[in-house]
């Protein structure tokens, strides 16, 4: 199935939606104007949309995730935005510090990603620094219940300890 974004004046990206294939056989084939405008036939715009492109499921990073021709950088995606001049989707600036890759069209943090699968990691871009929360609770003495808490420490490659966070329980989730 081919997919198709509308976009606005702006290129946002409002929504993304499937197409037929016979009628984008019948009607230009893959990556043509002529499908593009019969899609727009067929599926009217919102409110604010203007253009439809055409994306590629199957595209990440500028790769093809099944060994074909990368298509338009990524997978549109709402909220993400489209490049005329470079012919690619990206997704929203997810921090501030971070930049976009010119080659992927994917967000670039300032520091890589550590790799540690005991933890869970995210970016604070107060500290402009990884921090890792243990997976597993503390399970003895003053700290049970808690997770250890790390920052990534990027000259050492290594985690430096953070304290311990409290972990909130929410009865609902349970089964």
């Amino acid at each position: 199935m081919a997919h198709f974004a509308e976009l606005d004046i702006d290129n946002n990206v409002l929504r993304v939606l499937k197409a037929c294939d016979t009628d984008i056989a019948n009607n230009g084939g893959e990556w043509s104007d002529e499908a593009a405008a019969h899609f727009e036939t067929v599926v009217p715009f919102s409110a604010t949309g203007i253009k439809w492109i055409q994306t590629s499921k199957n595209t990440k990073a500028n790769v093809h995730q099944l060994g074909g021709t990368p298509m338009r950088k990524n997978y549109a995606g709402v909220g993400g935005k489209y490049d005329p001049s470079a012919d690619g989707f990206y997704a929203s600036q997810p921090y501030a510090s971070w930049t976009l890759n010119a080659t992927t069209f994917i967000w670039d943090p300032p520091t890589t990603e550590p790799v540690d699968e005991t933890k869970s990691i995210s970016w604070n871009e107060d500290i402009q620094k990884w921090v890792g929360v243990n997976l597993e609770e503390e399970t003895d003495g003053e700290n049970a219940g808690k997770c250890a808490s790390f920052i990534w420490n990027q000259d050492t490659n290594s985690w430096d300890a953070n304290g311990f966070i409290e972990i909130e329980y929410d009865p609902s989730l349970s089964s």
